[in-house]
């Protein structure tokens, strides 16, 4: 039986890039408050476990970047940048 929390979600993917797209003006400044980000997206019903669980998908998969770790900071790479639509999150889930 799968564990709903531990799948996946090609709009909640995507949901998460988008805020973050927010957080760093277009990819212009670091992503710094991370805590905000979630909270946004989290009032759309989804679980805090749920919003982590993408959040390491993008990490693991290089997606995002810490740059800093006094304070946390974190970036897009060139991969991540890469993610414009639903479609690019749903292959970027299915892809790897």
């Amino acid at each position: 039986m799968s564990n709903p929390e531990n799948e996946l979600n090609h709009s909640i993917m995507f949901r998460l890039v988008k805020q973050l797209w927010i957080e760093t003006a277009d990819f212009k400044k670091p992503i710094i408050n991370l805590g905000a980000c979630f909270f946004e997206i989290s009032k759309g019903g989804i679980s805090k476990e749920v919003i982590l669980n993408h959040w390491s998908f993008l990490m693991e998969h290089s997606f995002v970047e810490q740059v800093s770790e006094n304070p946390p900071q974190y970036q897009f790479t060139e991969k991540g940048k890469r993610i414009q639509t639903e479609k690019d999150a749903l292959d970027s889930i299915s892809g790897l």
